[in-house]
């Protein structure tokens, strides 16, 4: 259940990731004039994508009809005995279905939804306007919303282990003329180990940067001594 569980975590983060990178790209107004003369890709690029799309959807359909196919090389990769993976398979097998029942059925009711919609504007005139302005007259592109808006609900979440930060300058009097806020999420396993640990080893192998000299004739130089230590040794463990 631990497993699924954490599947289940990593699948909602990614699908809000993709929809992230997706509303911010494709929707709302263009932020720079090179988006705003951006086009469509062509069919050539288009198709490949859309089978590789309807495969994803496909797998995921019909993981409960696939999962049996891994079932042989299951032992290879599992630490447990045979008895207890059969049984933790048959469970899991029993939730996927179950998953993907639920999935399927929302799939459909998207897919009606879909069509009703369609059906009742197709005998009316349909026009395009600002879904929402907040009361300004002229909404520009900084108006809208930005990435780590759109992330901020989910980072709110995982705060604690995060270490999101945070800089500010609110606005202050009746008329303010300067107002900011900006947010920063760094990433922690870089800084608390990856960064400490690369900065210790350049700290031990700084005073061998001495070697480097830069000429070619001193590396030459390196592989002859390196090649006369190797013939002592060879020399010396086998007269």
């Amino acid at each position: 259940m631990v497993l699924i569980a954490g599947l289940a975590l990593i699948g909602g983060l990614a699908a809000a990731c993709f929809v992230k990178a997706f509303g911010i790209a494709f929707l709302g107004e263009s932020r720079s004039p090179q988006a705003a003369e951006a086009r469509e890709s062509g069919v050539l690029l288009r198709v490949p994508m859309t089978i590789l799309a309807a495969l994803c959807l496909a797998i995921g359909l019909l993981a409960p009809r696939l999962l049996p196919l891994l079932l042989p090389a299951l032992p290879y990769g599992a630490a447990f005995p045979s008895p207890a993976l059969g049984a933790g398979f048959v469970t899991a097998t029993a939730i996927v279905t179950r998953v993907t029942a639920v999935s399927g059925l929302f799939l459909l009711l998207v897919l009606a939804g879909m069509m009703l919609r369609r059906a009742l504007l197709s005998r009316r005139v349909v026009r395009q306007s600002g879904t929402w302005d907040c009361g300004y007259a002229l909404p520009t592109p900084r108006m809208q919303y930005t990435a780590s808006s759109f992330a901020q609900p989910i980072l709110e979440v995982f705060a604690p282990l995060l270490g999101t930060r945070v800089s500010s300058l609110k606005p202050m009097g009746l008329f303010p003329d300067k107002a900011s806020h900006a947010t920063e999420t760094p990433d922690s396993f870089r800084e608390r180990v990856v960064a400490p640990i690369s900065a210790e080893i350049a700290r031990r192998v700084a005073p061998f940067r001495r070697i480097q000299e830069g000429r070619v004739q001193v590396y030459v130089l390196y592989i002859a001594l390196t090649l006369v230590a190797v013939l002592v040794y060879q020399f010396l463990v086998n007269p």
